[in-house]
């Protein structure tokens, strides 16, 4: 956002913010001024939350299947490429059909599918997803449900800088027990994740009415000059 004002007889203070252009006469009355500012600031309340709105993308993996037919794994199985800039993660969701077709033991923990986010190829969070049993089961995935892990997130998108111009992907991987009898099967893995680019914090918004009150007094004080 920037400001230009002229004080000058007859001049304008003009404002030039995202939301579009104002101007503000000169002659106007310290109240008109309160009124217009106050105006403009739920005009800028009004357009950060439709920003956020307006920039927010879902993003969706297609269903693969899955085989370790044993031995120690961490497979890919899909992944997207989160948007340049993007400040926060608000949803993602997912679902298989996940079990341990093999003879030996089972550890829904430890042979398990899981959801890491890597930046430049280093993993900066991770979530369990769902694991393998005998039978098989039907795991669906929803970070709502764990607010840690929301947080854990929110501070690792929060630590990125994307000003070098980062590859920033989720991933759905495999991590697969390697003993003998034990496997890992998924039929049907995906997710979806729903991103929002960075928008002005609204210590901003206070930065810029702080500006308008100082341009407003500056005029009211230049006039009675």
């Amino acid at each position: 956002m920037t400001w230009t004002h002229s004080l000058r007889p007859g001049k304008v203070l003009s404002l030039t913010a995202a939301a579009g252009f104002v101007t503000i006469p000169t002659s106007y009355s310290f109240t008109k001024m309160i009124k217009l500012t106050s105006k403009i600031a739920i005009g800028a309340a009004v357009a950060l939350a439709a920003a956020t709105s307006a920039f927010a993308t879902t993003q969706s993996t297609s269903p693969v299947d899955y085989a370790s037919y044993g031995g120690w794994h961490n497979d890919l199985l899909s992944e997207i490429t989160l948007p340049q800039d993007t400040g926060s993660i608000s949803s993602i969701t997912g679902s298989a059909f996940i079990s341990d077709q093999g003879w030996g033991g089972e550890d829904a923990w430890d042979n398990r599918l899981y959801l890491s986010l890597d930046v430049n190829g280093t993993q900066v969070w991770s979530d369990y997803f769902g694991g393998g049993v005998h039978g098989g089961h039907e795991v669906n995935f929803d970070l709502s449900s764990d607010s840690a892990a929301q947080a854990s997130l929110s501070s690792a998108i929060g630590g990125i800088s994307w000003t070098t111009d980062p590859n920033v992907t989720l991933e759905l991987r495999s991590s697969t027990l390697g003993y003998p009898g034990w496997e890992l099967f998924a039929s049907g893995a995906q997710f979806s994740a729903t991103s929002a680019l960075a928008v002005p914090e609204a210590t901003n918004i206070s930065m810029m009415l702080a500006g308008l009150g100082a341009i407003s007094f500056l005029a009211r004080r230049k006039k009675r000059a």
